[in-house]
């Protein structure tokens, strides 16, 4: 005698494959998704490559060394699915050269743009920054590019098509109140760039990222003690040794005229006189004067 089952039975075995693929999904999917619902819900671009995410900072080099060293060490602590990788390089020079052919989707570029109205030396610094994330923006898939941020003086910036432009507090150009010729005006103004703007573009590079870490560190389920890192010493040492030639060096420098002789001469291999061949020898005199050895052994700085 056939039992007929149930009716909730019947129906749980109608829906168990519409379970069963809804579960494959989920596992297969269901990262991007968490990740395509976030970045719908911080307004992000949501067709950006998942994963981790790759900044690359753009400015003089020691702005562009120390912002890479301090935005590593922000996100040095934090989980994977948060995380950055970053990399530095000079926009006038080798950035596009060494990122160019690397630019996905979603890649996130810091532009350090100097100010091009102070000299025509800083114009064509400018316009070299600017070409290069024009250059780098052009790189698009599924009609998706760079995120670029441009940071600096002049206004000019913000009409570059860039994704966001940060222009800097500055005094109005102070060509026309002086009366200094143009080869003098083009020193004072590549110095205030060089010691000046380029600072406050670091200063200001400085409190972004800082925010940044903060707001990343605050996430639920992702926090993170962002202030701290891990480049701490585990023995009594310094933090980056120094060879022991650059201290040779140092110490040459250091010791008077007269040690230094003295140190590099005992520093310097002994010279042994060569065997000379028969013929020679037949000629040579019976008699041979010693100081002239010590002579001929010694360095040319010592004789």
């Amino acid at each position: 005698m056939t039992v007929g089952l149930p009716s909730n039975l019947l129906l749980l075995n109608l829906l168990n494959p519409a379970f069963l693929l809804a579960d494959i999904g989920i596992a297969i999917f269901g990262p991007w998704l968490w990740t395509l619902g976030l970045r719908c819900f911080q307004a992000r671009e949501p067709l950006a490559r998942t994963g981790k995410r790759t900044l690359v900072i753009g400015d003089v080099p020691w702005v562009h060394q120390l912002l890479e060293s301090y935005v590593s060490k922000l996100f040095s602590l934090s989980y994977g699915i948060a995380s950055l990788e970053v990399h530095g390089a000079n926009p006038q020079d080798h950035l596009l050269h060494r990122f160019g052919h690397r630019v996905v989707r979603g890649t996130l570029v810091f532009l350090g743009v100097p100010d091009g109205d102070r000299s025509r030396k800083l114009k064509h610094a400018q316009d070299a920054a600017i070409m290069t994330g024009k250059q780098a923006n052009g790189v698009r898939n599924l009609g998706v590019g760079v995120e670029i941020i441009a940071i600096g003086h002049n206004r000019e910036i913000e009409d570059k098509g860039f994704n966001e432009a940060i222009v800097l507090e500055t005094k109005t150009n102070s060509r026309k109140a002086t009366k200094l010729s143009a080869d003098q005006q083009a020193a004072i103004e590549e110095l205030r760039e060089s010691r000046f703007n380029s600072f406050e573009r670091l200063l200001a590079s400085y409190i972004i990222f800082w925010a940044l870490a903060k707001k990343v560190a605050s996430f639920p389920f992702l926090r993170y003690q962002h202030w701290k890192s891990q480049s701490r010493t585990r023995i009594a040492t310094t933090a980056a040794p120094v060879s022991g030639i650059n201290l040779d060096l140092v110490e040459a420098k250091a010791t008077p005229p007269t040690q230094a002789v003295s140190t590099a001469t005992y520093h310097q291999p002994l010279l042994l006189p060569v065997a000379p061949n028969t013929q020679e020898t037949a000629d040579a005199p019976a008699h041979m004067d010693v100081s002239s050895i010590g002579t001929l052994n010694k360095p040319d700085f010592a004789q």
